[in-house]
């Protein structure tokens, strides 16, 4: 028969562990086996053919699940390599966090599998968190005061498991900045140009334009600072 398998690793993935070990000689397969205990009876769960020397189960998160493989000829069996364990895990969200008008919004990409996330929320970066919500979605909109600094964390959930926390942000809800003032329009060939006083706190300004006074006004720029040139214009 032929001899001990060696090398075997579990890594876990999310709802997944992958098997890997080094090939044998004279193997003509292999046998995987499983155990919900380290020291509990190893059952094969799969045969594998040469060449292949890796597998990949599908498992709950949060729970540990122990493998060992052996090599099969048509001598027989050889010894079992040792044991290896994985836990399958929910990775934790990456959240970014958006400053409103007396509000805060907290928005992440989807975790695969999450049926939910838990949203935390402290008064400084290292205190103590409370769940402030439980949502479906992948944004929190949270009401806080205008220049008070909140601190948030966020976790995801699935039937079987809570990720670790995500990475922290911190955000100050501040009012929008006041109307630009001293706008003025110079026409030119096909143009016109338009500049304006800097409005405090702001960091980008929307320029609008209308064939009439009334409207309707449709955003024809954004520009970081004061001025915009609008060009292909009809003169008249």
């Amino acid at each position: 028969p032929p001899g001990q398998v060696t090398g075997l690793t579990a890594t876990a993935g999310n709802r997944s562990v992958t098997l890997n070990w080094v090939a044998v000689p004279t193997a003509t397969q292999y046998n995987v086996k499983w155990s919900a205990t380290e020291n509990g009876t190893f059952t094969v769960v799969r045969t594998v053919y040469i060449p292949a020397t890796t597998q990949s189960f599908t498992i709950d998160n949060g729970r540990t699940d122990w493998f060992r493989v052996s090599a099969s000829n048509g001598s027989g069996e050889g010894d079992n390599s040792l044991k290896v364990s994985a836990t399958p895990r929910l990775p934790a969200p990456v959240i970014t966090g958006r400053a409103l008008n007396n509000a805060i919004q907290l928005t992440w990409p989807a975790v695969e599998f999450a049926t939910s996330y838990r949203v935390f929320r402290s008064t400084s970066l290292n205190g103590s968190y409370s769940q402030i919500d439980t949502v479906s979605t992948t944004t929190c909109l949270d009401s806080v005061n205008n220049g008070v600094t909140r601190f948030y964390y966020v976790k995801a959930v699935d039937s079987t498991d809570v990720s670790e926390i995500s990475n922290k942000v911190s955000v100050t809800p501040q009012p929008p900045p006041p109307a630009p003032t001293g706008l003025t329009a110079t026409p030119g060939f096909g143009q016109v140009s338009l500049m304006w006083n800097t409005a405090s706190g702001a960091t980008s300004y929307n320029v609008w334009r209308a064939v009439q006074s009334g409207g309707p006004y449709a955003q024809v720029g954004n520009v970081t600072s004061p001025g915009f040139l609008d060009t292909g214009l009809s003169n008249g």
